[in-house]
């Protein structure tokens, strides 16, 4: 084919470029490359029938950027065009949004990534780059460009093509197209759809500028304005008018084609390619909203004097440095100006810029070279920064962060830097007067290990203000807390301040009287046989019949003693232990010397037991809900109250179970009790006891309601079938608030990863100050997530089975495996008994959620309607997999090379439900893309191919002359 172009690239390019290098335009200007053009961008860029359309216009100034144009584009005049957007919504002048096009996004067939280096570059130096980028000996494909697109698609299994198209002046336009049939089936509703969009483009990014073969230089980044949806970018095959200084020196009004020099469309997907470049749970994000509804881009109720204003100012200024410089946001005859100075002898700004207008209006005097213009209309700058000041600013769940909280996202930019700000939280909480905070960070950023290292400081700090007494660190385990204790010693072998501290692990009088009667031999005294010994309690049992095991117990405690003896003790101990301190329990009381000084009278041992083992600072990691609430239902708290009004048999005034009475007398009543009236199911004694100490006001009556949380309810398939989540709606709960966290030490701090007890804190309120911690400027790790209908509690040990298996033959290393019902396979742990460890670093995990039991789907309904919410079952599933996920990805990765593998095989019914909550998941839970869903995919993509308009070589050929001559 004659090319048209021929002396263009001999008078202005010939001399700036190898012979290779023009030989790439040359070819692509003789034999263009038309099917990305044909197969994707053109079947999409007009379909009235669907609401929607592609912008097409030959100059940025199309005005709405609306569909005036490529509604009547024949098919010789795409030639003539220059720019086009991604698919927007239909509007007409009479649409609020209609000037607004970033209001108008929406899903097509495809999407299209483009990518842009657009600095200066007077040398041509990286434009010669991005050419060699492009050729290869003989394939396309072996070109560094080509072999970054079999990566694409070897991993993105929604990946369709690339088409790299010349700018017409010094840069290249990178065009992925993606297909989006994976995120229309997993995201129906898409309330944030914009967002979802800029945050795959982001991750698309992030990929090309690190990919090795292309050597991007640093100094080189991607032009960020293509990130939005609605950016107009240059067609394939177009024709640029110069208008500008241009770096080939072309003359201004001369058309230069914008050539396609390279591309590769495929409509399967590549092989093993699993993945989608699309995360469905940016796409359902509530709290960034697709788009405005009201008459303006930013409500001025919402820009002047707010937080977001002063960002929006400063990225004015930013555009504009020198004169005319920015002065100000106002609103004059119900219209939003920014007001500028035209020097500085200005007293009083005089310009302005309007909200529908991207240039200043200059008034008064200025001598200075004409302003340049916003990219868009001011009220659409202003709305385009506000949501890039709310994406910054937002917490998961649209929560805005308190200065502390964006201080420490905007800190945490890598492992050793977000460790580094966790000090400083924990360092600002633990000294901060306020008696009781709750921090919740991510699973193994060194909380414990930060606060380990700072405690000799932290106690002198606290010393100084006149506060006294024990530290405490209370964990889920002994295990736990015997590797923290030995890891606080570890940490301070020497005196700090004057003083020796020394770790001591204080065990619960329960364990104690245990580990002592397994040591020597004998039976463990119960309750019930205290009960028939004739004792009001258990340890006066022990004590009167087992007094060798006293011995025992008491040698123990004078051995620790003696360790930490001339050293301040810090305690490490379990969960029941913190809780039960308030309470004068045996542990704490026996851990004083003067317990056991039998020259004292008892009253005497107490009280100075009491003083000696007063704590100055808790600090509890790993909260539960369970805690910080009692949950109780009201035929289980109806019973306890029948059972505390029953008199006693003897008559009189006495009751058979009164409160405070000796455990063995409780029992007594309540066997006594359960003999005629059988207790609910599942109401142990303890759990009754429980209830009775509740003091009289103490309780919260609340009736669940249907949450919806698991999605619509499943119809009956045979006449048994139950509604077994169903039947949870509609109950009557009782709460009641535990006091523990506010009575146990002066200082309270409460350590968590999760979101459950975070919203039972914040529903609690005073004199609680919470503290939320996350890490948006670290990429997530990825956890490649297989949804299964089959993923149900029977079916668990067969599917991960499968999994090892599959995994062995693909790898060569073996998954663990951690979920609930599976205590049977080998090589696997409970949820709960993975929480917290660190034996999972650098392992293969799989993982298991399937949906809960009833029984606590029904308690954590209970829970949502005390707090008012509608999220907390999925919050706990997402709770469940971070915990999980965190025990070899994220901060317990490797620091370099391959990331471990983390599979996760979950309920599709849960995973569809999670879905609008999954930026509360600190890993990505990236789907893979099984070949069902491909198929449909690849249907969708023949539909659009078979409407798409022709045009053939000899056409365009003609109408270039045609418009050439003219």
């Amino acid at each position: 084919m004659t090319d048209l172009y021929s002396d263009l690239w001999s008078t202005y390019y010939a001399p700036r470029l190898s012979a290779r290098e023009l030989r790439q335009f040359t070819e692509a200007s003789s034999k263009p490359l038309t099917t990305f053009l044909d197969d994707i961008i053109r079947p999409s860029a007009y379909r009235p029938d669907l609401g929607a359309y592609m912008s097409v216009s030959p100059t940025k100034n199309l005005t709405g950027r609306d569909h005036s144009i490529v509604c009547d584009l024949a098919p010789e005049d795409w030639q003539y065009q220059s720019l086009f957007t991604n698919v927007l919504k239909i509007a007409t002048v009479n649409d609020e949004n209609y000037n607004r096009p970033m209001f108008r996004t929406a899903l097509g067939p495809h999407y299209i990534f483009t990518f842009e280096y657009d600095r200066d570059d007077a040398a041509l130096s990286f434009l010669r780059q991005q050419l060699g980028w492009l050729r290869s000996p003989k394939h396309p494909l072996d070109s560094s460009i080509g072999q970054f697109v079999a990566h694409l698609r070897a991993t993105y299994a929604d990946f369709v093509g690339l088409n790299v198209t010349y700018s017409g002046n010094k840069s290249l336009h990178y065009h992925f197209a993606f297909s989006t049939h994976v995120i229309a089936q997993r995201a129906p509703e898409r309330p944030s759809l914009r967002y979802g969009l800029q945050k795959a483009w982001d991750a698309l990014a992030q990929e090309f500028q690190g990919f090795a073969a292309l050597a991007i230089p640093a100094s080189q980044a991607i032009d960020a304005t293509l990130r939005q949806p609605e950016w107009y970018r240059r067609l394939p095959l177009g024709t640029r008018l110069i208008d500008k200084d241009h770096a080939f020196d072309v003359p201004a009004g001369h058309p230069v084609p914008q050539v396609v020099l390279w591309e590769h469309v495929r409509h399967t997907a590549g092989r093993g390619a699993t993945q989608s470049i699309f995360n469905p749970s940016d796409f359902t994000r509530t709290d960034i909203p697709n788009d405005r509804k009201g008459g303006t881009a930013a409500p001025l109720s919402f820009i002047v004097g707010s937080v977001e204003a002063d960002h929006c100012a400063e990225r004015l200024r930013q555009f504009y440095p020198d004169f005319p410089s920015f002065a100000g946001f106002v609103v004059e005859r119900g219209e939003l100006r920014a007001q500028f100075y035209n020097g500085s002898g200005d007293k009083r700004p005089s310009s302005y810029m309007s909200e529908d207008f991207g240039s200043i209006l200059i008034q008064g005097t200025y001598l200075g070279p004409k302003p340049p213009r916003l990219p868009k209309p001011l009220g659409e700058m202003l709305a385009i920064w506000s949501e890039e000041f709310r994406q910054r600013h937002l917490a998961p769940g649209g929560r805005e962060r308190t200065s502390i909280e964006q201080q420490f996202a905007e800190a945490a930019t890598d492992r050793d830097a977000a460790m580094a700000a966790m000090g400083t939280v924990l360092d600002s909480l633990v000294t901060d007067p306020n008696p009781c905070h709750f921090l919740s960070a991510p699973e193994g950023i060194s909380k414990s290990r930060t606060l380990i290292a700072n405690t000799p400081g932290y106690l002198k700090r606290l010393e100084n203000r006149g506060v006294t007494g024990l530290m405490m660190f209370a964990f889920s385990t002994y295990k736990l807390a015997g590797e923290k204790a030995a890891e606080f010693n570890a940490a301070h072998p020497t005196p700090r301040f004057g003083q020796r501290y020394k770790a001591i692990v204080l065990k619960s009088w329960s364990r104690l009287y245990a580990e002592a009667c397994e040591a020597l031999g004998v039976a463990e005294i119960t309750l019930e046989k205290a009960l028939e010994l004739g004792a009001p309690s258990l340890q006066t049992a022990v004590k009167l019949h087992q007094p060798e095991v006293m011995d025992r117990i008491a040698s123990t405690f004078r051995a620790l003693h003696r360790s930490h003896a001339g050293a301040v003790p810090i305690l490490f101990t379990v969960h029941d232990v913190a809780h039960e301190w308030v309470k004068d329990s045996a542990s704490r009381l026996m851990l004083s010397p003067a317990y056991w000084d039998t020259t004292l009278s008892p009253k005497a041992q107490r009280a100075m037991a009491r003083d000696d083992t007063k704590l100055a600072i808790l600090i509890h990691d790993e909260v539960s809900k369970d805690n910080l609430v009692r949950i109780d239902r009201a035929e289980a708290r109806a019973w306890v109250d029948d059972l505390a009004a029953m008199p006693h048999p003897e008559g009189g005034r006495k009751k058979l179970w009164p409160k405070g009475a000796p455990m063995t007398r409780l029992l007594e009543g309540y066997q006594a009790f359960a003999k005629l009236n059988p207790p609910p199911e599942g109401l142990t004694f303890d759990e009754a006891v429980a209830i009775r100490e509740v003091p009289a006001g103490g309780w919260d009556e609340i009736t669940t309601k249907d949450s919806g949380e698991y999605g619509v309810k499943a119809t009956a398939h045979h006449a048994d079938w139950k509604d077994i989540y169903g039947e949870e709606v509609g109950k009557d709960w009782s709460i009641h608030v535990k006091a523990w966290p506010t009575t146990s030490a002066g200082k309270v701090l409460i350590l968590t990863t999760e979101a459950v007890p975070t919203a039972i804190i914040r529903r609690i309120g005073k004199p609680w100050f919470v503290t939320e911690l996350d890490t948006p400027e670290i990429a997530r790790d990825v956890v490649e997530t297989r949804p299964s209908r089959e993923v149900i509690g029977r079916n668990l040990p067969t599917l991960v089975r499968e999994a090892r298996k599959e995994h062995l033959a693909e790898t060569g290393r073996p998954l663990i495996g951690i979920g609930n019902k599976m205590s049977h396979v080998v090589q696997t742990q409970t949820h709960h008994t993975a929480k917290g460890s660190n034996a999972y670093i650098g392992q293969d995990i799989v993982q298991t959620i399937a949906l809960l039991p009833p029984e606590e789907y029904g308690r954590l309904e209970a829970l949502n309607a005390w707090c008012g919410r509608d999220d907390l079952i999925r919050l706990s599933h997402l709770d469940q997999f971070n915990q999980t996920a965190g025990r070899n990805l994220g901060f317990r990765a490797p620091r370099t090379g391959p990331k471990p593998a983390h599979i996760l095989l979950i309920n599709r019914r849960l995973f569809d439900a999670l879905t609008p909550l999954l930026t509360f998941a600190r890993y990505e839970m990236r789907e893979r893309v099984t070949p069902r869903v491909q198929k449909a995919g690849r249907t969708d993509a023949k539909a659009a191919v078979a409407v798409r308009p022709m045009m053939s070589g000899k056409e365009r050929l003609a109408a270039l002359r045609q418009a050439l001559a003219a």
